[in-house]
């Protein structure tokens, strides 16, 4: 019997700020780390990303490349450790069976073949990925085989991994939806939301942690001081406490190499107590307050030039930013398209 690509919904847009005005007339905020990350940076970015909504046509590579990273993880975690296989040559043949048929959909694997934990983890990786980048096509750093490879070694370096998935009256602590209430004022009342990507227990000590899978072109100096001090570490780690009653102040950082050449992991555990949570916590609320005062003012002015080429891609908007003002609008309306995130 072959086996079908199961149809997988397209993913539903991303929840940024949200923002309205209660009957008191005071402003009523819904922020994420997305979305605090945008207004730290630049409020030009604020203006076309959140507030109008333009989009650049296809999403970079590296989004749902990780995402697939994110749900492989997430089959592999959730499975007792007895249950995690050895490489082995039948692995190797299912995944290139798998492989193929995405490159070449004529080319189904029968329920015949082998199946186990790693196999299954593949598949949820290649399912994820291909089905949000479709026939777009990718560097090699983000392509399908590399993707399997990294897994495979992934697998093997961390097959007898001490850590599981932690577990509360309502299931495993994975890809947990939160909304807190953060802060309120005269003239604001700020609520947090997220999602967790999970929470590991130590199968020994029952320590736990927050931990997020970060894939990265390279682990470098600059991966490894980026993530303290850290809004979403920081966020992320402050809702898994308040809201499903994990007692740790520890945060992990699971870093995967995506350059090709060799592969390289690296842990790296974060500490934050409750000093940094209230810096965090005040963090959050002046950038509101920041925000809000663009909303009331119209005044959305452009940070430059660091967040502008920051990140290894660049903003999404320097293309329109680096031209004459008169001209930005047509380039908008040209070459970016009306909608939400995703």
């Amino acid at each position: 019997m072959e086996i079908k690509l199961p149809p997988v919904p397209k993913r539903p847009p991303k929840r940024m700020i949200e923002w309205n005005k209660l009957p008191d007339g005071r402003w009523k905020v819904a922020i994420n780390s997305s979305s605090l990350e945008i207004i730290t940076a630049c409020l030009r970015k604020v203006e076309y990303s959140l507030i109008a909504n333009w989009q650049s046509d296809g999403s970079p590579a590296y989004f749902p490349f990780g995402q697939g990273i994110h749900k492989a993880m997430e089959i592999w975690y959730r499975a007792d450790m007895d249950q995690r296989p050895k490489s082995s040559g039948a692995c190797d043949v299912t995944q290139s069976k798998m492989l193929a048929y995405f490159f070449d959909p004529t080319k189904p694997f029968s329920s015949g073949d082998h199946r186990c934990l790693r196999c299954a983890s593949v598949w949820a990786f290649l399912s994820e990925t291909y089905l949000q980048l479709g026939d777009q096509q990718i560097d090699s750093r983000h392509s399908l085989p590399n993707g399997v490879d990294i897994l495979c070694n992934y697998f093997d370096q961390y097959r007898d991994d001490p850590y599981i998935i932690a577990k509360d009256e309502y299931g495993p602590i994975c890809e947990r939806s939160f909304e807190l209430p953060l802060y309120e004022d005269a003239r604001v009342v700020i609520t947090y939301h997220g999602t967790v990507d999970k929470v590991w227990k130590h199968i020994e000590t029952n320590e736990e942690m927050v931990v997020d899978h970060k894939t990265t072109w390279r682990i470098d100096r600059q991966f490894l001081t980026k993530h303290k001090p850290n809004f979403q570490c920081a966020g992320y780690l402050w809702g898994a406490q308040e809201a499903f009653g994990i007692k740790t102040d520890l945060f992990m950082i699971d870093g995967i190499q995506v350059a090709k050449g060799p592969r390289k992991l690296e842990r790296i555990p974060l500490y934050y107590d409750v000093d940094d949570i209230q810096e965090w916590k005040d963090a959050v609320v002046h950038n509101v307050h920041r925000f809000l005062t663009a909303i009331e003012t119209d005044k959305f002015p452009i940070t430059a030039p660091a967040p502008c080429a920051l990140t290894y891609s660049g903003c999404q908007y320097h293309q329109v930013c680096s031209q004459p003002c008169n001209q930005r609008k047509a380039i908008l309306e040209t070459m970016y398209t009306k909608g939400p995130f995703t």
